[in-house]
Formats: structure tokens, C-alpha cells, sequence
């Protein structure tokens, strides 16, 4: 299969030199950050990327943690838009195949079986600058040179997540005048950004750092993973893809697993535990129970190619669209750990905005409710006794939304995980909206 042409692109011997130093920018971030700009930049020889840049910073040398990113600045060129950092994270899914796929402003095409890529104009970076982040190490481009960089805690994943903020700032610096709103999906959201905000406030807390932390903005948030596990079949169990049965067993096979974990010396492993919290169910995809799609094995290729990963400034980095092997063993109990107390937190001194797409089966709306319940913030006792409001959208139903304080809890109609893929416009409008004035306006 051809790829754009990519095998006729030969590369230039000082190209290829700069395409090997610009791999680790963080040695200029030191001494230049004007220079460590240049090179991350972005050139697409076709024109059709928007200005963007994107590379590796290494959050810690000794074991030689790479972090990958890919930087948009905003199309409209609002100077006081705030800068948004997403990171995608499921066994397929990057944040770089977020770019294509979701939220960003690339989509992959194929024509006559050549591959290539084509501008979107209803990405979010179309109103604000966005941040991509390849995490945690092994997913996508980032990765470790030792298995010691591997982060098994909370803690230790939100110092490397701010280490890369700060680094990021040092290239950045007008950026800091400027809010920022973290966002991601499931885990990512749940444990490693809730951790990355969470200590992020404290610094804050504590004048050490100047980072305005704004907001945050979760898709179906998984932050108390044994508690969420329990309500997983339940929306399967209302669309008759389960028994009553098969939902009790489960809900007793999580219980039991539970009892395990507090024995810290448990045998639990890594497989039995994702196939207790996320049984199979018959279905090929989970992320979107109407369309039943995920992204295409095209998508996968042009993100492969050398010529793509030139332009990225991803090197000769290996692109993993599946769980590294050395990751999981390592998270098997850090991914059973809650992030409650830190989620309330946030909630309490932050505008948090929590949604999810009525077709997602991953991280399902019963699951997103069940973990709200168990939250311990000032608006609980409100929130669980308020009422859910219609979202219209030029007169069609867009979804529904309740909204507590700062807290603005939104689930979207017609959409699944990727709610930015389904719902591009809505999707905008709902995150414009919680920017400006907190929640949905009606």
C-alpha cells in the first residue's frame, strides 16, 4: 500500500541531523528555550497542519523518561484564550490518535489505497490553543528507557506530568499569563490528571508555582475503579445485553476481588483483574454502542510511517496503539486505587466540568454516577438531589445537564467515548460554554 508518496521523500543529510537532535528537547529548553522552539516545530511539507509543534522532554534523566507531546496554537490567534492539555488514554488510543481521531484537526484520509491526511475545521483548536500529551509511558510515543521509569503510584505520575508542565512553560512562556484547563478521558482523567491537579493545586497552595489552574474537564472520569466496576453492566443489563444474572455475578466477582486487595500481599494479577472490572461482552468495539467503530488500521499506518513520525519530530520512536507489557504488571495496584479524596478536593476550589456520551460502554453514565455519590465535596448533598436540565441545540436535543456550583455534570446524546469525534459541534459548544460561564446555557 502506498503512502502519500512518503517512500519518493528522501531526507537530506542535514535533515536528518536535525531530526536526531531535535529528539530530546529538553537540553535546549535549558540553555535556549527560542531554539527548543525551532525545533519542535511542525513542517508539513503539504501545508495542511496548522501551526502546531510537538517532540520529547525528558522529566527525568537518569532513567530517561521521554514525554511526547504535540502543541496547537489556536487558529483564531485569541491572545487570551486559555491553553487546554488533553491526554487520551485507553490500550488504544494516544493522544496523538487523538489528533486524528478525536478532538484535533487532522483527519486521515485513504483514496485509491494511498493514505493520507486532511485539515478539520470543528476540532477545539479551531478557538483554543491545545496541548496533546502521549501518556503514561509505553502509549503512543512516550516511553522509558529503564523499567525503572515506569510510575507505579499516583504521585510519582503527577511529579512527571509536572515536571513536563514546566519544562513546557520554560518554551512557552506567554502561556503562563493565560488560564489552563486540564482534560482527558477514563484513566487518564480519573487517576493521572486528577493526581497532576492535585498536586498542582498544592503547589499553588504553597505560591511555588505560577500556573493558573482554571479548570478541569473530564470524559467519563474513572477515579474509584473497584466502586465504578460494580455499575459496569448496568446500562449493558437496560440495552438486554446481559442478564440480571450476569450482572450479579459480576457485581460479586468485584466484591470478591475487593476483599482481596486489602491484603497487600494478594496474588491478584494483572489479567484477572482487567477481565473482573472490564468483562467482555460480545461487543468489537466499546467505544460507541450505535456505530460500533474505532479508529481505522489506516490510522495506525500513517502514524507509523517515518515520513509522518518526521514530521512530528517523533524519530525513530516505536508508536504503540496497545498496552505496553511492562506496564500493566506494574499498575495492578495503583489502577484499584481510589482518587476520591483528591477529586473532591478539586471540586471544592476548581470549575470541573465531568461528561460522557450516552453510547459509551467503557466508563458508562451509571459508572460516572456511582463514583459522584461517593465523592465527598461541599456540593454532594445538592447535586444528588438536584434534577437533570434539557440541552437544546437549534432546537434539537443535544443532551442533558445538571449543574451544582462550579460543578457542571454533562451527558451527550448520539455520542460514545470519543464524544469530539460523534459530536464535534456540541462538543465545542459545551466546552466553550463551561469556559465562559461555567456550564451549559440554555
Amino acid at each position: 500500500m502506498k503512502l502519500f508518496g512518503f517512500l519518493s521523500l528522501l531526507l537530506t543529510v542535514q535533515a536528518y541531523q536535525t531530526y536526531q537532535t531535535a529528539f530530546d528537547l529538553t537540553p535546549y529548553i535549558r540553555t535556549n528555550p527560542r531554539q527548543a522552539r525551532k525545533l519542535s516545530q511542525v513542517k508539513d511539507p503539504l501545508g495542511i497542519i496548522p501551526q502546531s509543534y510537538a517532540g520529547f522532554i525528558n522529566v527525568d534523566e537518569q532513567v530517561g523518561n521521554k514525554i511526547f507531546f504535540w502543541f496547537f496554537k489556536d487558529v483564531s490567534g485569541e491572545p487570551r484564550a486559555p491553553l487546554l492539555i488533553y491526554v487520551n488514554w485507553l490500550p488504544w488510543y494516544s493522544s496523538v490518535v487523538g489528533v486524528l481521531y478525536g478532538s484535533g484537526p487532522i483527519r486521515v484520509t485513504v483514496n485509491n489505497e494511498t493514505i493520507g491526511y486532511e485539515r478539520w475545521t470543528k476540532s477545539w483548536v479551531e478557538k483554543y490553543p491545545v496541548l496533546y500529551i502521549d501518556y503514561p509511558y509505553g502509549i503512543g510515543f512516550s516511553y522509558t528507557e529503564s523499567g525503572e521509569g515506569y510510575r507505579a503510584s499516583q504521585e510519582g505520575n503527577a511529579r512527571d506530568l509536572l515536571e513536563f508542565l514546566n519544562q513546557f512553560y520554560t518554551m512557552f512562556p506567554k502561556y503562563l499569563r493565560r488560564d489552563l484547563y486540564i482534560g482527558g478521558e477514563t484513566y487518564a482523567a480519573g487517576k493521572l490528571l486528577t493526581s497532576l491537579a492535585y498536586l498542582l493545586h498544592q503547589n499553588i497552595q504553597n505560591k511555588t508555582s505560577r500556573i493558573r489552574l482554571a479548570g478541569l474537564f473530564f470524559s467519563a472520569p474513572f477515579y474509584e475503579p473497584l466502586l465504578q466496576a460494580k455499575y459496569f453492566l448496568d446500562l449493558h443489563y437496560s440495552l438486554g445485553l446481559v442478564s440480571n444474572c450476569q450482572k450479579f455475578e459480576m457485581t460479586e466477582n468485584v466484591t470478591h476481588l475487593e476483599k482481596r486487595f486489602q491484603n497487600p500481599f494478594n496474588d491478584v494479577t494483572i489479567s484477572e483483574l482487567i477481565s473482573t472490572i472490564l468483562p467482555y461482552v460480545g461487543l468489537n468495539d466499546d467505544s460507541n454502542y450505535h456505530t460500533q467503530q474505532g479508529p481505522p488500521p489506516q490510522l495506525y499506518l500513517l502514524i507509523n510511517s517515518d515520513h509522518f513520525k518526521k514530521i512530528i519530530n517523533a524519530g525513530h520512536a516505536d508508536f504503540r496503539n496497545n498496552f505496553d507489557p511492562e506496564i500493566l504488571p506494574r499498575l495492578t495496584r495503583e489502577i484499584v486505587t481510589s482518587a476520591t479524596g483528591k477529586m473532591a478536593t478539586l471540586m471544592d476550589n476548581y470549575k470541573v466540568l465531568i461528561y460522557n456520551g450516552d453510547y459509551a460502554l467503557l466508563t458508562t453514565t451509571p459508572m460516572v454516577e456511582a463514583a459522584l455519590a461517593n465523592t465527598p465535596w461541599k456540593g454532594k448533598k445538592e447535586y444528588l438531589s438536584s434534577e437533570r436540565k434539557i440541552w437544546s441545540v437549534n432546537s434539537e436535543l443535544a443532551g442533558y445537564y445538571t449543574q451544582v456550583g462550579r460543578f457542571c455534570r454533562v451527558i451527550v446524546r448520539k455520542s460514545g467515548y470519543e464524544v469530539a469525534l460523534d459530536q464535534p459541534e456540541n462538543s465545542l459548544l459545551m466546552l466553550d460554554q463551561f469556559i465562559t460561564n461555567g456550564c451549559i446555557r440554555p
